[in-house]
């Protein structure tokens, strides 16, 4: 996701970085401490914002919504990440499921931050920044 698709001021952005790459590489507790509620708050925003995009995109039918939403790459990818977070939530406090869980989130974890590097990365030859579509 973006910074310049949702809106988000940058900074928050940032802190959301860190705080999601500080809840993965330190112990995760049986109940979430306030830096993981931080990052559960911003991935649910973001899928909200994401809601709020298809339901105001120029067609008509909500199929014709999601098929026009869905065509781009990053939307696919960024409702794949958000939901497989929503599902690795509950995983994680399970014992026995305790491994899947923390395993999807650190997945989550690279793929927030490779999606913010796309939109950052400038090719030496080229003035313009490099996106995938």
């Amino acid at each position: 996701m973006r910074t310049q698709d949702l809106g988000v001021p940058k900074l928050a952005y940032v802190v959301f970085l860190t705080l999601y790459t500080f809840v993965v590489l330190v112990k995760m507790y049986p109940v979430p401490r306030w830096q993981e509620v931080y990052v559960t708050v911003f991935i649910v925003t973001a899928g909200i914002e994401k809601c709020r995009e298809i339901s105001i995109s120029e067609p008509v039918s909500i199929r014709m919504k999601l098929a026009h939403w869905f065509s781009r790459l990053w939307n696919l990818l960024d409702a794949i990440f958000i939901v497989s977070y929503l599902l690795a939530q509950p995983l994680r406090y399970n014992a026995s499921t305790f491994r899947w869980g923390r395993s999807l989130i650190c997945c989550n974890n690279m793929y927030w931050c490779v999606s913010t590097a796309t939109g950052q990365i400038k090719h030496w030859r080229f003035t313009e920044n490099l996106k995938v579509r």
